[in-house]
């Protein structure tokens, strides 16, 4: 599985920025079976690792990593 550290998604702060990750409501009723809905609608972030993955990585065409 393909890694954070490589993602377009990860941005310099380290915040998954996917579209797949929202909060309950942000998306309105398009929510979708691969998708991470967090139900506490706080603003909140998901900070990942280098080594963390999932299965919607992209390849960051800006990182020589």
């Amino acid at each position: 599985m393909k890694n954070c550290k490589t993602c377009k998604f990860r941005n310099e702060h380290r915040f998954c920025t996917s579209h797949k990750l929202v909060e309950k409501g942000e998306d309105g009723n398009n929510l979708n079976d691969d998708m991470l809905v967090y139900v506490y609608n706080e603003s909140g972030v998901f900070i990942v690792g280098d080594n963390f993955g999932c299965v919607h990585w992209e390849k960051n065409k800006t990182k020589l990593i």
